[in-house]
C-alpha cells in the first residue's frame, strides 16, 4: 500500500487494533442470519510525509450508505460546539448578509442552522442520504455528493464560492485526500478561509 498523501510506500505499523464491522453498520433482522463483514483496522505511518492512516479495505459508498446512522444533532454538547463556532467565525470574519458559508460533510445541519439564524447565506455538501433529507427537512440547502476539486469547480462556475468553508470531523474519512484538499482552493473566494477540525493523534 502507498501513502494516501505522497504516495510513497507504507511500512511503518503505528498500531494494530484488529478487525471491526465498519461504524455505523447496524444489521437488519434478516441480516443477522448472514455473515457480517469486518475488516482490517490496521493503521501505519508514512516514513516520507509522516501522514498517519488506515489501509485501505472500504470504499466510501460502502461506508457512507443511503440509511447512515451518525446524526450531529444528537450530541449537546457538539451543538454547544458549533453555536459557540459560529459566533467567533461571525465576529472574527465580519460574516453577514453579504457572505457566503459552506459545510463541506454538512450532516443533518447541525453547525448550519446556527449559520441560518444569523442571516448569513449557506449552504451544505452531504453525500449521505439520511443525514441530507434531515437537513432539508430543516429548511437547508444541501448538495448531496462527495466534495472534491469537481464538484468545486462545478460550484464555482455557478458564483457559488465561499467566504468560509467548515469540514469539521471529516478528513479522516476521506479516501483521496489530495482531491478533497484541492477542492477547498477552488471553492473559496479569494480572501476565503477554510477551517478543518480533528482529533490530534498526540491526544
Amino acid at each position: 500500500m502507498n501513502c494516501r498523501h505522497c504516495g510513497a510506500e507504507l511500512r511503518l505499523p503505528f498500531v494494530d487494533l484488529g478487525a471491526a464491522p465498519p461504524s455505523n453498520a447496524y444489521l437488519s433482522v434478516e441480516q443477522l442470519r448472514e455473515p457480517e463483514k469486518w475488516y482490517p483496522l490496521r493503521v501505519l505511518v508514512c516514513e516520507s510525509c509522516w501522514l498517519v492512516q488506515t489501509e485501505d479495505y472500504v470504499g466510501a459508498s460502502e461506508l457512507f450508505t443511503d440509511d447512515y446512522a451518525y446524526f450531529s444533532s444528537v450530541s449537546t454538547t457538539w451543538l454547544d460546539h458549533a453555536r459557540n463556532y459560529v459566533a467567533a467565525m461571525t465576529d472574527r470574519f465580519k460574516l453577514g448578509p453579504h457572505s457566503l458559508v459552506v459545510e463541506v460533510a454538512a450532516n443533518d445541519g447541525y453547525l448550519l442552522q446556527y449559520v441560518r439564524e444569523r442571516a448569513i447565506p449557506c449552504y451544505g455538501i452531504e453525500p449521505t442520504k439520511s443525514t441530507a433529507k434531515t437537513a432539508r427537512q430543516n429548511g437547508l440547502h444541501i448538495i448531496e455528493a462527495f466534495f472534491g476539486k469537481t464538484l468545486a469547480a462545478e460550484l464555482a462556475r455557478k458564483g457559488q464560492q465561499a467566504d468560509l468553508v467548515v469540514a469539521n470531523n471529516v478528513l479522516a474519512h476521506v479516501p483521496d485526500i489530495n482531491d478533497f484538499v484541492g477542492g477547498f482552493a477552488v471553492i473559496l473566494k479569494p480572501t476565503g478561509v477554510a477551517t478543518f477540525e480533528f482529533p490530534y493523534l498526540v491526544n
